[in-house]
């Protein structure tokens, strides 16, 4: 359909998460020279939270982080590797991530989404299992988040668990923006890595699982592993 040279493409994304209620985030997902920043939005203008409430009584929380320091995903095809940045305990970290390359199944299911015939491929990726419906329309082998590999844009994902949900809702082609100026004031050396990540994430989660079990009545017996993680990632002990 087009040639991917020199060209930007963007895509915006909203991110749902299913923890007791719906909460939203919107991304960007910014492909040029090859390389691809997945980067949460950032508008100050807007409140630092948007509720709205659904026909059946639900709601929908959109968080509009307000300071200058977005989470992101950058694929650096050139040197092979994966950054990412998010908040662990309050404050945000700069990780060197594995590459994990996803095994995706591709099925013969279809479907339309906005004016693009959909394909649908089943994947697993640390600790969930995602259904995404990609488009050979757009040859691009990225999607949100970490959800990458298949030939064409993932363009809708959602783990069987229903966790994680996240939709593309605009695209733009030949656009001005430029990743590396998201990018610029962002030190990569100082990253740690995924091991000493991993190290974080587990403190994380214990110190969590504190804070859960103090509020819980006297007496009353819990254990860590009673509890489900609420995090799109989920490792090993």
């Amino acid at each position: 359909m087009f040639s991917q040279n020199n060209e930007t493409f963007v895509i915006s994304y909203i991110e749902n998460y299913n923890i007791g209620s719906g909460f939203e985030w919107e991304h960007k997902l910014i492909v040029q020279d090859k390389n691809a920043l997945y980067v949460e939005q950032i508008d100050n203008e807007k409140p630092t939270q948007e509720r709205v409430y659904r026909e059946d009584g639900s709601f929908s929380l959109t968080i509009n982080p307000s300071n200058s320091n977005p989470s992101f995903v950058f694929f650096n095809n050139q040197q092979n590797s994966i950054f990412f940045r998010k908040r662990i305990g309050g404050e945000m970290v700069l990780v060197q991530d594995k590459v994990e390359p996803i095994n995706w199944v591709i099925t013969d299911e279809t479907k339309i989404i906005g004016s693009y015939t959909c394909i649908k491929a089943i994947g697993d990726f640390r600790g969930r299992t995602y259904h995404a419906w990609f488009t050979t329309e757009i040859p691009l082998n990225y999607g949100p988040w970490k959800l990458n590999g298949l030939p064409g844009l993932i363009v809708e994902a959602k783990d069987v668990q229903g966790f994680y949900h996240v939709i593309a809702t605009s695209f733009k082609f030949n656009d001005s923006i430029v990743y590396s100026q998201l990018l610029k004031d962002v030190d990569f050396n100082k990253s740690i890595s995924f091991d000493s990540f991993l190290e974080l994430d587990k403190k994380g989660t214990e110190m969590a699982f504190k804070q859960l079990q103090s509020s819980m009545p006297r007496g009353t017996t819990l254990k860590l592993s009673d509890t489900q993680p609420q995090k799109l990632e989920i490792f090993d002990e």
